[in-house]
């Protein structure tokens, strides 16, 4: 609950933002707020932050932008449904579980929803246990794992890290590519309705531009 009324709304606060400030000016003030203004700007000896910690600083503020631009929950109004299908297959990706260990991966809310059930059965298939002391596990119907965003803005960093890791092998095992060949994007945002999708128009702005540039010129 905690997280849906503050985490996911700051998301959102800043895709608003988006839509109703100049994108420029939003992108800035994120930049200033994570304390990167003088590294994007090019400047990247004066780094508030040493080496280290600049890295980390820098990946954080990409994930954010990443979330940003393509989580679309709130932005498109989406059902109950599909938003319960996801948190089912987003908390499955890692590793099968029980039941009472799937509910603690997903909101209370969604968990409590008539449709949980349903949703679970179309996404999950139920392995039984073999011995008395096991317990029954539900596992991710493999067609299920092309839905997978490795970026899920409801991921911690060691749960984007397990995905990045299991989401290439499958794709090696399907498609005969080596990891290292595997590239995962984020899933598109996908708002063509409404005044969220005014969102998709930063592409064109100077400072995403710069961040860009910036990053890529560091990486080299």
């Amino acid at each position: 609950m905690l997280r849906e009324l503050c985490y996911d709304q700051d998301f959102f606060t800043l895709q608003t933002a988006l839509v109703i400030l100049p994108q420029d000016l939003v992108l800035v003030t994120i930049l200033d707020r994570f304390g990167l203004l003088d590294y994007f700007s090019g400047s990247f000896l004066q780094s508030q932050y040493e080496e280290t910690q600049l890295g980390s600083m820098v990946e954080e503020v990409f994930y954010a932008l990443i979330t940003i631009l393509s989580e679309n929950s709130n932005a498109s109004k989406m059902p109950m449904d599909l938003a319960i299908r996801r948190e089912i297959v987003h908390a499955l990706a890692m590793d099968p579980c029980s039941f009472s260990d799937l509910v603690k991966r997903v909101a209370e809310r969604l968990v409590d929803d008539p449709s949980f059930e349903g949703m679970l059965r179309e996404v999950a298939n139920f392995r039984p246990p073999e011995e008395p002391t096991e317990t029954g596990l539900y596992e991710l119907k493999d067609e299920a794992f092309d839905e997978v965003n490795p970026f899920f803005y409801h991921y911690t960093r060691n749960r984007r890290e397990e995905v990045e890791t299991i989401l290439p092998k499958r794709i090696k095992k399907k498609t005969g590519k080596k990891e290292w060949e595997v590239v995962l994007p984020p899933k598109p945002f996908g708002v063509t309705e409404g005044p969220y999708k005014a969102i998709s128009k930063i592409w064109q702005s100077e400072a995403i531009i710069q961040i860009v540039f910036v990053e890529c010129a560091g990486s080299d």
